[in-house]
């Protein structure tokens, strides 16, 4: 058996925030379509999103171009990734 010395105090572990509740395609797409923004977790710019804009599904992207964080809505072409993906979040 190992020996603690007595001068030996426990330290309290950090608490992780709680992880960001993840659902499927279906899930989200009823979440978007409510009027939330949805996003993937493997998406790397966390400035893009989904939304509907006057009911079409679309992706927003910030404008790189002219540095306008307000960005552009584009048509959504969904893919068999983002059907399958299971780690969609709402924003």
């Amino acid at each position: 058996m190992k020996k603690i010395p007595t001068s030996f105090s426990p330290t309290v572990k950090k608490v992780e925030k709680a992880k960001e509740k993840t659902m499927d395609f279906y899930e989200a797409l009823k979440a978007v379509v409510s009027g939330q923004r949805i996003q993937r977790l493997e998406w790397e710019d966390k400035r893009v999103y989904g939304i509907m804009d006057n009911n079409i599904l679309c992706i927003h992207k910030p404008d790189e171009e002219n540095k306008d964080m307000r960005g552009k809505n584009y048509p959504w072409i969904i893919s068999d990734g983002d059907l399958g993906g299971d780690d969609w979040i709402v924003i």
